[in-house]
């Protein structure tokens, strides 16, 4: 990294998931020890995007984090939550889907909150 910084393991310095960025202070400061000093390794400015909602097409919106994407492909979790959602309504899915990942392997922090869109 052009700061001085490394990525070991898919983690800044070894430690940081960039989905916990905002949270990290210590990664957002230039630091010196000795004689090596290493710049500001994350920004806190996210990246945001917009996308239209269509009825029709667009049936719930998911939240999660890094455990969910750790061990289920993004189509994974559509799929799942597809299957369960209007049976089990979108706690219980969220849930569900949670249960999923850990017995999938998932070993990270394990969160999901699913928005159902119910189109009128």
């Amino acid at each position: 990294m052009a700061n001085g910084g490394m990525v070991l393991g898919g983690r800044v310095g070894g430690a940081l998931a960039v989905a916990r960025a905002l949270g990290d202070l210590q990664f957002k400061e230039p630091a010196t020890d000795g004689e090596v000093t290493v710049g500001k390794l994350i920004s806190e400015e996210p990246y945001v995007s917009a996308t239209d909602l269509l009825p029709g097409r667009d049936s719930f919106i998911l939240i999660g984090c890094d455990g969910i994407w750790e061990s289920m492909s993004h189509r994974d979790s559509i799929d799942f939550v597809e299957t369960h959602l209007r049976q089990e309504g979108p706690q219980r899915t969220s849930e569900m889907l949670c249960e999923h990942a850990i017995a999938r392997g998932s070993a990270d922090n394990v969160s999901a909150t699913i928005l159902a869109l119910n189109w009128s």
